[in-house]
């Protein structure tokens, strides 16, 4: 297939892409609604998944980005994500917490700079119907970080 018409190479690049982070967390056979669940027992496997897999899950990431990059300079297109680093699903919901998942998509963000990522979201999650988006600091702080990474 022939990309090289394309003005910018634009990829998501979520954790839930891992076979590894699927195995551990269940995440494909977690119900993803605004139902009535409880989805506590989801938050552990998330909590054991980041104990346990945290370097291998890493590694998982540079070696997309590092596929992405080389895709981006074959084809001489500038390379960004909109939709990335976290699972592609995640809610406020009493049962889940955002702190690990602020601290994984932080350190994505350095990632996005270190690979030369043209443009990057600091996670999927950045709407306002989110309570996170009230965390203005974080986004400013990650936004910040990346901006400056660049040369």
């Amino acid at each position: 297939m022939k990309l090289n018409p394309f003005d910018v190479l634009e990829l998501h690049i979520w954790m839930s892409s891992s076979p590894r982070f699927g195995t551990r967390s269940q995440f494909d056979a977690t119900v993803k609604d605004r139902g009535d669940h409880d989805y506590s027992d989801y938050m552990s496997r998330i909590d054991q998944t980041m104990t346990s897999v945290r370097p291998m899950l890493l590694k998982d990431m540079h070696n997309r980005l590092t596929f992405a990059k080389e895709w981006s300079e074959e084809i001489g297109a500038p390379l960004t994500t909109t939709e990335s680093w976290g699972p592609w699903w995640h809610m406020d919901h009493k049962d889940l917490d955002w702190k690990w998942l602020y601290d994984w998509c932080e350190q994505c963000m350095g990632l996005a700079s270190d690979y030369g990522l043209w443009g990057a979201t600091p996670w999927n999650y950045s709407h306002p119907y989110w309570a996170n988006w009230k965390n203005i600091e974080w986004y400013k702080k990650v936004n910040s970080g990346f901006l400056n990474g660049k040369e």
